[in-house]
C-alpha cells in the first residue's frame, strides 16, 4: 500500500512539478491559508472551512468519515496553486503499529487575495463503504453483535451513513443520482417479530431456512426478520421516477445479508507460492447463488490466474460489453479465480473470487 503512494505521488510530482522548480518555496501568505485550510479539514469544521473560501466555492464532499491522518502539498504549475494530498488513516488495533496511510483525496488548491478562489478535484479516492465498518465496529464493541450488512446492492452506492443510537443500529445507503436508498435498522428483540401497526406485510421465505415478513411504505417496501436475537427491517427506496425499488430486488439483498460476509478495506497481499485447486474444480464447488454459468453458453472462462492478468482475460470478452477492472487493495501477485459466462442472447455473468479466502472480488 505504501509503495503505491509513493509511486502515486512521484507521478505527480514528475507531472506537475518537475517544470516549474521555483514552486518548492513556501508561498508566504498564500500558504498560510492552506495551513488554516488543513487544519479544519484534521478537524472536520463546516464553519472554519467555509470561512476560508470565496463566496461561492464549495468545499468538495468526502464521502467517508474515517480521520484524516495526514495533508501535504505538492507544487502546481498554475500560480499561487497548489496540489494537496490528504490521507486517511486506518487503525485495526490499538497498537500504532497496526495503523496505515492511505490516500483520500487529491484536490487542485488555488488562493487569490487570501481566500481559496478555486478548489478542483482531482482524485476522490474515498471509500464510502468505510463507514459501514466504522458504525458496525461500533456496534460490536458496545454490545458484542456482529450485524448483517448487504453484499448485493441494487443500485451503484455513492453514499454510506450510519449511527448507533441506544441498543440500535441505523445504516443507510444511497445512490444521491438515481434517489435509490437501502436502509437497515438492527435492535434487539425477545424473539418475536413486532410489525408496524396499521400496515398489510405478508409472510416471505428466505434462504437459509429463513423467514420475514414484506410490505409496503410509502416510497418502496420493507422487509423485517429475525437473526442471532436482532430483529432487521431493510427498506428500499425511490423516488418512483428515476429509481423504482421492487420487492424481488428487496428480497434478493436480504438473502445476501444471509450469506458468509466479504470483509470491508480488506487488504488482498500476495500469495503467489501458495497452491489452490485448479478452476474446473473451484467451480464445481460454487454455490449457484454465487455463480453458475448459463446452459448453452457462446462464451464460458474458467482461470485461475494472478490478479494483474485479470483485464487480459476480461478483454477476450470484450466485444460482449466488459469492461476492465481496477482494485488498489489487491496485490498483483495474488491468486484469483476468474469466470465469465455469455449467454446466445448476449447476457453476461462475471465472477472473481480470491483463491485463498473465497472471498469474491
Amino acid at each position: 500500500m505504501k509503495t503505491k503512494k509513493s509511486i502515486l505521488v512521484f507521478l505527480i510530482v514528475l507531472a506537475l512539478g518537475a517544470l516549474s522548480p521555483t514552486y518548492t518555496k513556501a508561498m508566504s501568505e498564500e500558504m498560510r491559508w492552506f495551513h488554516q485550510l488543513s487544519r479544519a479539514l484534521y478537524e472536520r469544521d463546516a464553519k472554519k472551512l467555509n470561512a476560508l473560501v470565496e463566496p461561492g466555492v464549495k468545499i468538495p464532499e468526502i464521502r467517508e468519515n474515517s480521520p484524516i491522518g495526514g495533508l501535504s502539498t505538492l507544487p502546481s504549475t498554475h500560480k499561487n496553486t497548489v496540489i494537496l494530498i490528504g490521507n486517511f488513516k486506518d487503525c485495526m488495533g490499538d497498537n500504532p503499529s497496526d495503523c496505515g496511510d492511505r490516500i483520500a483525496f487529491i484536490w487542485e488548491v488555488s488562493v487569490k487575495n487570501n481566500k481559496i478562489s478555486k478548489i478542483k478535484v482531482i482524485s476522490d479516492v474515498a471509500n464510502p463503504h468505510m463507514n459501514e465498518l466504522i458504525v458496525t465496529k461500533e456496534y460490536k464493541e458496545k454490545f458484542n453483535k456482529e450485524i448483517l450488512v448487504p453484499m448485493h446492492f441494487p443500485f451503484k452506492m455513492t453514499h454510506v451513513n450510519g449511527k448507533v443510537t441506544d441498543k440500535k443500529i441505523f445504516l443507510q445507503y444511497q445512490n444521491k443520482e438515481i434517489a435509490g436508498v437501502l436502509e437497515i435498522q438492527a435492535e434487539p428483540t425477545a424473539g418475536e417479530i413486532i410489525l408496524p401497526k396499521s400496515n398489510m406485510y405478508k409472510p416471505v421465505s428466505l434462504k437459509k431456512g429463513y423467514r420475514g415478513f414484506i410490505g409496503e411504505t410509502q416510497k418502496g417496501c420493507e422487509l423485517i426478520f429475525l437473526s442471532d436475537n436482532m430483529q432487521y427491517s431493510v427498506k428500499l427506496l425511490g423516488d418512483h421516477k428515476k429509481y423504482n425499488p421492487s420487492k424481488k430486488e428487496l428480497i434478493k439483498v436480504v438473502n445476501w445479508m444471509l450469506y458468509p460476509k466479504e470483509p470491508r478495506g480488506m487488504y488482498y497481499e500476495e500469495n503467489s507460492d501458495k497452491k489452490f485447486k485448479d478452476a474446473d474444480s473451484y467451480y464445481r464447488s460454487l454455490d449457484k447463488k454465487e455463480y453458475v454459468e448459463f446452459k448453452n453458453a457462446k462464451l464460458n472462462i474458467r482461470e485461475k490466474t494472478n490478479f494483474e492478468n485479470v483485464n487480459t482475460i476480461l478483454a477476450r470478452a470484450a466485444q460482449y460489453g466488459l469492461v476492465t477492472i481496477h482494485d488498489a487493495d489487491v496485490h498483483p501477485k495474488r491468486q484469483v479465480y476468474v469466470y465469465i459466462s455469455v449467454s446466445q442472447e448476449g447476457e453476461k455473468r462475471i465472477a472473481i473470487f480470491d483463491a485463498e479466502t473465497g472471498y469474491q472480488i
